[in-house]
């Protein structure tokens, strides 16, 4: 697996804590929360750019995941304080590629990367908003 090392349109930082219900019974964070906060960080970067994903829902517009891609180097503990940083690294007609970093402090826990497709309420495939591209063409 290669994670990109394209550089960034834009970037968001998310802190937080390893929470214990995101833990095994070792208090390590279970693998299967990364995605989750991956997803967290994609709605919390779109909020910090003023467009809720809420407000795509609301207009019809989905962004759902097509590919995802993990590695994890260490692992994250109970009550830790993470550092999220979400970078969209590409924007298509139709799509987002977003590349993600987990950090403990200056330690690298894990990284990924994902495909993100624009759908209709349908489910059929459709041009990212006008709205988006603006504010997307802003954060470059």
């Amino acid at each position: 697996m290669t994670i990109s090392d394209a550089a960034a349109l834009a970037s968001f930082t998310l802190r937080f804590r390893v929470e214990y219900h995101e833990t095994d019974g070792q208090r390590r964070a279970h693998h299967a929360n990364y995605p989750i906060w991956f997803e967290r960080g994609r709605v919390e970067m779109l909020r910090s750019m003023d467009l809720p994903y809420k407000t795509l829902e609301d207009a019809g517009i989905h962004l759902v995941v097509t590919e995802m891609t993990m590695r994890y180097y260490e692992a994250a503990q109970f009550d830790d304080e993470l550092d999220l940083t979400t970078e969209l690294i590409e924007v298509r007609k139709v799509r987002l590629t977003h590349r993600y970093r987990l950090r403990r402090g200056d330690q690298l826990l894990g990284e990924g990367q994902s495909v993100i497709a624009c759908i209709s309420h349908e489910g059929k495939p459709t041009r990212l908003p006008d709205n988006l591209m603006a504010i997307l063409n802003t954060e470059r």
